[in-house]
């Protein structure tokens, strides 16, 4: 490039800088006033009753017919509560897919402004040391992505929740909780990215072995080391087995299906009314399952069978363990392809972004834009996964508790989301069958045994 293309070669960057200086600047002010004047809106009543109450007689005539079965359950749901819960399945599902507008953006709007560039002289001004220099790029391109994503966090963390009643909290509270946030995981990207830079010394094969290296270790940090957090951060502790009625039947429940009573661990976590989670954690002797204490007091005892069987199903077949080795599979794989794309793309590009290779400050919100492309398209694979382990431990609490309507009942208990989404929009973005789906399992296991144990079709005991 001679000396006189390079002086008129600015001209677009410059006008592309003042676009993402703006484009910041109306989507931090324009989300702030989008949340306070929803905030200013009446709140959606609460949605109290999650299917509408039914009697034995119901059970009596719920058809053999498992599509049919699963639209009567379906039918329980209130109205009011399906249009609810299909507006967040939207939502959030809109939500994913501006996510992948915003990090298209912010590659096209970073890498083609020339604004690394221009941060580099202006920090130049500041100070010589290229720690410094480098510092301050980095908290500014965490600041461009960070700001590009405030609409969408208003809109999914603030406006669809607000709109759907069950939020206690005003917005500025939450912003406040939000920023803060923000500025700690600015500081820590920042303190991250400089010794990664550090360490690589321009090799991009270093930062690749490093970044596996890195992600692969917190993965095991945060698996293996969950039952430590669960244990001494959220207060849980193993059950205490005592004379009752209920403990004894459950204590026989995990001893039929070979688990010790001692690994189901009891926290209190103060969910709303109703609103239950169990999750199984840990892996060989540290593998546990965490139930919300208030969980296991109100529950009927089929109810919690069913639940503890779903549970045991996912320590039967090692689902912790298993999820560990594919997400660290599937990092070694996204990263390498973060590298080969990015790489295409700098072959390209490269004379027009100044950059020389991925290892160059330059090229960070290519290789952050990229890499985060890369995560949603694995949604799909990562949902795909998680949908059958879930089903299959579905499978085991019906195996061991054989009361597929008491599995359906609890079901429709919960947070409902979409019951019945197209099977395209359960595919890419359901992590867990949708209710329809779970419910059907449930309804097809009763038409295939309904024969041998007429129980099964009768509602749960107290």
């Amino acid at each position: 490039m001679t000396s006189t293309e390079s002086a008129t070669q600015p001209a677009k960057p410059s006008a592309l800088f003042n676009v993402l200086l703006g484009v910041v600047v109306v989507a931090v002010l324009g989300s702030m006033v989008w949340g306070w004047l929803v905030g200013r809106q009446p709140v959606a009543p609460l949605i109290k009753a999650m299917t509408l109450p039914v009697d034995s007689s119901w059970y009596q005539t719920l058809p053999i017919n498992p599509e049919a079965a699963a639209n009567k359950y379906l039918e329980r749901i209130p109205p009011a509560l399906r249009a609810r819960n299909d507006a967040l399945g939207f939502g959030d599902n809109l939500t994913t897919v501006l996510y992948i507008i915003r990090n298209v953006a912010a590659i096209v709007l970073l890498m083609f402004s020339g604004a690394i560039a221009r941060i580099e002289r202006l920090t130049a001004r500041i100070s010589s040391r290229p720690f410094i220099r480098r510092t301050f790029v980095l908290l500014f391109v965490y600041a461009v992505y960070w700001a590009l994503a405030f609409p969408l966090v208003t809109y999914q963390s603030w406006v669809l929740q607000y709109h759907a009643g069950p939020m206690y909290a005003m917005y500025w509270d939450g912003l406040s909780t939000m920023v803060v946030a923000g500025m700690v995981s600015a500081l820590l990207f920042a303190a991250q990215l400089t010794v990664l830079y550090a360490l690589a010394r321009g090799s991009t094969r270093r930062v690749l072995v490093i970044l596996i290296s890195g992600v692969s270790l917190w993965l095991m940090a945060s698996i293996l080391g969950q039952p430590l957090i669960d244990r001494y951060v959220a207060d849980a502790i193993p059950i205490s087995i005592d004379q009752s009625s209920k403990m004894q039947k459950i204590q026989a429940f995990a001893d039929s299906n070979g688990v010790h009573p001692g690994a189901l661990w009891l926290q209190h976590v103060g969910q709303q009314e109703g609103n239950y989670e169990s999750a199984t954690a840990g892996v060989g002797s540290t593998a546990h399952i965490l139930m919300d204490a208030d969980m296991f007091q109100d529950l009927s005892i089929d109810e919690l069978k069913y639940v503890l069987g779903h549970e045991f199903g996912h320590l039967k077949r090692h689902d912790v363990l298993t999820g560990l080795l594919t997400a660290l599979a599937l990092t070694s794989l996204s990263w390498l392809l973060v590298a080969w794309m990015s790489g295409k793309l700098l072959a390209r590009y490269h004379e027009r972004w100044d950059v020389r290779n991925l290892t160059d400050i330059r090229a960070l919100p290519l290789v952050w834009g990229v890499f985060a492309l890369m995560q949603i398209a694995a949604i799909p694979v990562n949902n795909a996964l998680a949908r059958d382990e879930e089903s299959a431990a579905d499978q085991y609490a019906l195996q061991a508790t054989n009361r597929p309507t008491v599995m359906a009942d609890y079901l429709m208990r919960g947070e409902i989301a979409d019951a019945h989404p197209s099977p395209f929009i359960e595919y890419v973005f359901y992590d867990h069958p949708s209710l329809y789906s779970r419910v059907l399992a449930a309804m097809r296991w009763r038409a295939a045994h309904e024969l041998h144990n007429q129980n099964m079709v009768t509602p749960h005991s107290p």
